[in-house]
């Protein structure tokens, strides 16, 4: 543990450019030009431009990928999954695609998201870049892609306010062995 300040300074030939990395206590500081803009905080998280606010520390970051199902799927062409959680979010890419299907009255749901949704009002969803057979005709026919609370699960809702579930059997609106590619946002339980 470091009792007293320790500043190290890196001088450029110009006078004007020059830097400093401060270890405060069990900060540590980075201050180029004299002007703080990174401190690595002693409780953990990164914050920036001298913010010294514990809750606007980033003190998350991760990327991997996952493997999504959708249910009454028996068989897949693909089943990719990549995500990145940044802080208390998380950013998904979906492509998914059923080469083999038993389609019944079931809630159309891709699962498996990488973690589970908060149990809050801050809802999560995605959007369609591509799909094939996946059908919207109206705006009362619109399909939105919904996470709710406490929930690791897309689920396709039909309608413009996103009530009524849309079955896999629903060739009206979807067809299970077709390719989709959804990407999409969701607040993580436990932040």
């Amino acid at each position: 543990q470091i009792n007293q300040n320790v500043t190290v300074t890196a001088f450029n030939r110009n006078i004007s450019d020059w830097a400093n990395m401060n270890l405060r206590g069990d900060n540590i500081l980075f201050s180029p030009g004299g002007n703080e803009k990174v401190r690595i905080q002693r409780g953990g998280g990164i914050s920036f431009n001298g913010d010294t606010a514990t809750a606007n520390a980033l003190d998350d970051y991760e990327e991997g990928t996952f493997t999504p199902t959708l249910r009454d799927a028996t068989a897949y062409t693909y089943q990719d999954g990549d995500y990145t959680k940044i802080g208390d979010m998380v950013y998904f890419y979906i492509r998914i695609q059923a080469s083999a299907s038993s389609p019944s009255s079931n809630p159309w749901v891709i699962q498996g998201l990488p973690f589970t949704s908060a149990n809050d009002d801050v809802f999560g969803g995605a959007f369609r870049s591509f799909g094939r057979n996946v059908f919207s005709s109206t705006a009362s026919d619109a399909i939105n892609f919904h996470i709710g609370k406490n929930s690791s699960e897309i689920q396709c809702r039909l309608g413009s306010n996103g009530t009524s579930h849309v079955a896999t059997n629903n060739t009206s609106f979807v067809s299970l062995n077709e390719e989709i590619i959804l990407q999409g946002f969701y607040k993580p339980a436990g932040g």
